[in-house]
């Protein structure tokens, strides 16, 4: 769930920091945003290699040095096709000690050929069903060269290459000025090593259910039709009253669960649909697109509404089923440490703050036509 109420403002300054103000909140978040930029299947396995390899330890902190900065909690790492996200939480009035920690990790962490193979050794099939399909098919990570993932390290951990979000007990433009700071001091760029030879990456079923799944045309951050298609995603797939759940569930009785949203890519979003069936002998993906088309041709100004009414909802109070997949979990959460990620990463994909009411207003503008229209678009075949 996403939620635009903040209890102050909303900063962006030109070093890539983005801060969301909470005087009350009892903790701060600092999130750091690493643009991933190569879609190839073995960078993208590298990528992933990075990400989990992260928070063990730096030169500087132990994991028993890095609880006592967060008082507890461990660092954040995530791997999404188009960043990496690492994340620490400390007690309000340590946000220099948080930075310090954060700073540690993105010049000198301790990445350790016994580091690397442990990651590389963990079950990429393990966790939740449903969780493993919208993660899609899952590379075989045995294959990474661990001087490729320290490579990648040094290379896309560069100031310009990072954005940070920072959400909680903080003055305002202090977090920009913290870390302007600490990027005058970065470790010089490194000569790019290339993949002479990448091995050819072998790939894991991501789920045990049984799913018929298509996409739709992609989406570039930039496009000025973003509002319109997310709109239309929402009354394609959001809620009881969705096509989704009324044709493919209720009428056709095809699916258990299903649904409609966006994933990221290093270019922008790919709309994506999953059903969720009982057997092999469901509906082909183009039997699905044919009957969602034809739903999509009778959407009326009451479908309209109600994907309006739903937006509103999502965006501007906080009710779940976003379309808005940033992590591999689903969309953000309304939790500190997730308004702190979303900050930075739509500053990241976008240069712009994060703002849900000007994208409600945006979608206030859409009509009936460009609504039909953009629906289709999202399962048009890519």
């Amino acid at each position: 769930m996403i939620t635009s109420i903040l209890l102050a403002m909303v900063i962006q300054g030109d070093s890539h920091v983005y801060e969301r103000v909470q005087p009350q909140a009892g903790e701060i978040a600092i999130e750091a945003v690493i643009r991933l930029k190569d879609p190839s299947p073995y960078a993208q396995a590298v990528a992933k290699t990075l990400a989990l390899s992260l928070k063990d330890r730096t030169v500087t902190y132990s994991v028993r040095d890095m609880r006592m900065v967060t008082n507890g909690p461990p660092v954040r790492a995530q791997y999404m096709p188009d960043e990496i996200r690492i994340g620490v939480s400390v007690p309000p009035g340590n946000l220099k000690a948080g930075f310090s920690l954060l700073e540690s990790l993105l010049k000198e962490a301790s990445l350790s050929d016994e580091r690397i193979n442990q990651v590389k050794r963990q079950n990429p099939t393990q966790g939740d069903p449903w969780t493993q399909s919208l993660s899609g098919s899952l590379p075989d990570l045995s294959c990474v060269v661990a001087d490729d993932v320290r490579s990648m390290y040094h290379q896309l951990c560069q100031p310009d290459n990072i954005w940070v979000g920072v959400a909680g007990a903080v003055m305002p433009a202090v977090s920009a000025t913290e870390w302007q700071m600490r990027c005058e001091n970065w470790p010089a760029l490194r000569p790019a090593d290339t993949y002479k030879a990448p091995p050819k990456v072998s790939f894991f079923s991501g789920t045990s259910l049984t799913t018929v799944e298509f996409s739709g045309e992609p989406i570039r951050s930039g496009d000025v039709d973003l509002p319109s298609r997310m709109l239309a995603l929402i009354a394609l797939g959001g809620g009881k009253g969705s096509d989704l759940f009324q044709v493919c569930r209720r009428q056709q009785t095809w699916s258990y669960r299903q649904e409609a949203f966006l994933w990221p890519t290093t270019l922008g979003w790919t709309p994506r649909i999953i059903l969720a069936i009982a057997s092999h002998d469901g509906p082909t993906s183009q039997r699905v697109r044919s009957e969602l088309s034809a739903s999509i041709t009778k959407w009326s100004e009451e479908d309209r509404l109600r994907a309006l009414g739903f937006a509103t909802s999502v965006f501007r109070r906080g009710l779940d089923f976003s379309p808005l997949y940033f992590t591999n979990q689903g969309p953000p959460s309304s939790t500190i440490e997730d308004q702190a990620f979303l900050a930075a990463y739509w500053g990241m994909k976008t240069g712009r703050t994060w703002d849900a009411e000007q994208l409600i207003k945006s979608m206030n503008q859409v009509n009936l036509e460009d609504l039909r229209e953009a629906g289709q678009a999202l399962i048009k075949p890519s």
